[in-house]
This record gives structure tokens, C-alpha cells and sequence, in this order.
């Protein structure tokens, strides 16, 4: 008979893979809906709500599926000649830094989501754009909610960096696991 431990730890890791999967496929699904809503809304919307995120969403056809095995063998070739031929000091800090920038962006996207779905609150929408001569290079849109789930991120995300705790590793993981499957849209 299995110890209570090993059942509770199975079950979390259960969980843990099962949740970001299926929430982060509701929130693709509300991002597939939302984009058909914005195509008649204004150019610069003065107030954000839950259906007025610009993310784009990638579409995985049946050949970009097929390829994959081979980008992620490539990924896996390139994995190992890092780890081969540059020292682990250099290995600890380009995943450090990798994890930091991934883990700011998915937490903050998270904690976004999550407060305008709790809230439902529209706030006042900023805009900042970069351009050259008339050609746009970016442009940003945010709220105040996104400054402030940012600096949380950056603290969960700093805490993490400093200490290598188990319970921040896996909230950025969770994260960047919602984070990736919403951001999919498949092909029928």
C-alpha cells in the first residue's frame, strides 16, 4: 500500500500538469472569440477590458505539427553542445536570465488575466508607440493593472532567482505553462 505522502504528491503533480492545459484552453478559447469582437471596435479603445488584449495568437497547422519532433531534436542537439562546451557558471546564468525574462512575462500575463476575470473592471488604457519616420516599430498598450502585476512578477521572480525556491519555481512554471497554451490556436 502506497504511503498518504506519495498519494498527495502524485496528485499534486497531476494537478499541476492537468491545470495550466485546462485553463489555458478556456483562455485561448475566449482570445479566439474576442479577436472576432475587436475587428469593429475603434483603432485606440479609451478603456481595457478582458476582450481588449492585443496578443496575437499563433495558429498550429497539421504541418507545423509534424515539423515538430525535428525543432525539438534541434533544440535538444543545441542543449547539449551548450552544456558540453561552455562552463556551468555560464550554463546557471543564460538559464537565470532566460527564466527571469519568461517568468516576468508569464506571471504577469497570468495575474492580469486573472484580476480583470475576478474584477471585471475596465481601466484606462495607455499607449505607447515607437516610430520611425511614419513606419510604426511598436506599439505597447497597458493598464495599470500591468504595471503593478509586473512588479509583482519581478519580486516573485527576483525571490526565486535569490533563494531557488520550490514554490516560486513552480508558480513561474505554471505560468509559463498557461502562458503558452493560450497564446495556441490549432487548426481544425
Amino acid at each position: 500500500m502506497a504511503d498518504a505522502g506519495v498519494l498527495v504528491a502524485y496528485a499534486a503533480i497531476g494537478a499541476m500538469a492537468l491545470a495550466p492545459i485546462y485553463t489555458g484552453s478556456y483562455a485561448s478559447l475566449s482570445r479566439l472569440a474576442s479577436s472576432k469582437k475587436r475587428s469593429d471596435k475603434a483603432q485606440f479603445a479609451e478603456y481595457s477590458d478582458s476582450e481588449d488584449e492585443d496578443d496575437e495568437s499563433e495558429s498550429l497547422s497539421s504541418e507545423d505539427a509534424y515539423w515538430m519532433p525535428v525543432y525539438g531534436s534541434g533544440a535538444l542537439l543545441t542543449m547539449f553542445l551548450v552544456l558540453k562546451y561552455l562552463k556551468s557558471e555560464w550554463v546557471t546564468v543564460l538559464l537565470s536570465a532566460y527564466i527571469a525574462l519568461v517568468g516576468v512575462a508569464a506571471v504577469t500575463q497570468v495575474a492580469v488575466c486573472a484580476a480583470k476575470r475576478a474584477t471585471g473592471v475596465k481601466l484606462p488604457l495607455f499607449h505607447v508607440h515607437l516610430a520611425h519616420r511614419a513606419r510604426t516599430i511598436a506599439h505597447v498598450q497597458f493598464t495599470a493593472l500591468h504595471i503593478g502585476a509586473c512588479a509583482g512578477a519581478a519580486v516573485l521572480t527576483g525571490f526565486y532567482l535569490w533563494s531557488r525556491n520550490w514554490v516560486a519555481s513552480n508558480a513561474l512554471g505554471l505560468a509559463a505553462s498557461f502562458s503558452a497554451v493560450a497564446l495556441l490556436r490549432l487548426d481544425s
